[in-house]
């Protein structure tokens, strides 16, 4: 009798105690989806490029807010609070005006589809500007920003085609989120090495997530990372409201937000330098990506060093370029065209 009843304490406690195991148990997941699949390369590639193209008029936001941190030439961190305003238009119209109260223009980075120009007034007080034309996609040339690389960042140009210098897409996943495509480009002795990478989301819309551009030893340039895209109106057209820039090799970087993005006529003249209401002294300008002016024949006579073609572009005489660099570009932008910007 005893037994007995000592057995049924033991199964009442042991079923009492199974109670309270199940109940604390977390409940079990589901299997993890796996990720959508891999669309085409050229319809990954047409994706990007149509939602640059379906841009109707001009894209217009004046309430941009941009955080920055960057080194001057003493290796300080200077930090700088901006706002500014943004027009773009495919396929390279650009004007991006950044300032601060004491500073309205502080930075101002410009092109239209054969021309671009970036100036920075704080600490720097330069100008650089040149031709699409004679651009190498792998140099900077000495500019803190390229027009190229920001609208690259920003998800507001179409990924690299015949004529861009680049050999690619080279499709590329690790089975993840990403459907990465690579871009090459080829060393004086014809090496092939990765300059540029686009990270696309595997699921709609489709578009850059990670954009990275790379030195030829390997090492990262340049990364942005874009985040919230959002659709602009009723359009098909989806942009990216939060963009953060950084490069690792200095320590710098730049955070974007978007403020209401809408679509607005610009006439053609808001995305050409104005020369006359440009801050920079033109002692500072620097042309850049140019090549060398050939030499003139022995038998020309030697041109005025004051002599200047008419509506041309006084250019700044360059330093010495340090080993292994692009040769710095000599010739004056001569027929470069300079109206009035956007207010």
């Amino acid at each position: 009798m005893r037994e007995t009843l000592a057995v049924k304490q033991i199964g009442v406690l042991l079923l009492s105690l199974s109670l309270v195991l199940l109940a604390g148990c977390p409940p079990r997941k589901g299997p993890v989806a796996p990720p959508p699949p891999l669309l085409p390369v050229d319809q990954a590639v047409a994706m990007v490029n149509a939602n640059v193209a379906a841009i109707p008029t001009a894209l217009s936001d004046s309430n941009i807010t941009v955080s920055a941190a960057f080194h001057d030439e003493n290796d300080k961190v200077r930090r700088y609070d901006l706002t500014g305003k943004l027009r773009f238009k495919p396929p390279r119209n650009l004007f991006l005006d950044l300032g601060h109260t004491l500073e309205p223009s502080a930075m101002r980075i410009g092109s239209n589809d054969e021309q671009f120009w970036v100036w920075v007034k704080p600490e720097r007080n330069e100008l650089w500007y040149g031709r699409w034309a004679d651009l190498d996609p792998t140099d900077v040339y000495g500019m803190p920003l390229s027009p190229d690389m920001i609208l690259a960042a920003m998800g507001l140009s179409a990924l690299p085609g015949p004529g861009s210098g680049l050999r690619g897409p080279i499709p590329q996943t690790d089975d993840g989120q990403y459907y990465k495509m690579l871009y090459l480009a080829r060393t004086p002795a014809g090496a092939l090495w990765i300059q540029r990478e686009y990270w696309l989301d595997r699921a709609a819309p489709y578009l850059p997530r990670v954009v990275v551009f790379r030195l030829e030893d390997g090492q990262v340039r340049m990364r942005a990372t874009l985040d919230r895209y959002e659709r602009v109106g009723n359009s098909t057209v989806y942009i990216a409201r939060q963009i953060r820039m950084e490069w690792p090799e200095q320590g710098d970087s730049l955070s974007m937000r978007m403020g209401r993005l809408t679509f607005k006529e610009v006439p053609a003249e808001a995305f050409r330098l104005d020369e006359k209401r440009t801050p920079i002294p033109r002692d500072h300008w620097i042309a850049v990506g140019r090549p060398p002016r050939p030499a003139a024949p022995a038998s020309a006579p030697a041109a005025s060093e004051s002599a200047e073609a008419p509506g041309s572009m006084p250019v700044a005489s360059e330093p010495a370029a340090a080993p292994g660099s692009a040769p710095a570009a000599s010739e004056p932008a001569g027929d470069l065209e300079l109206e009035s910007s956007p207010e």
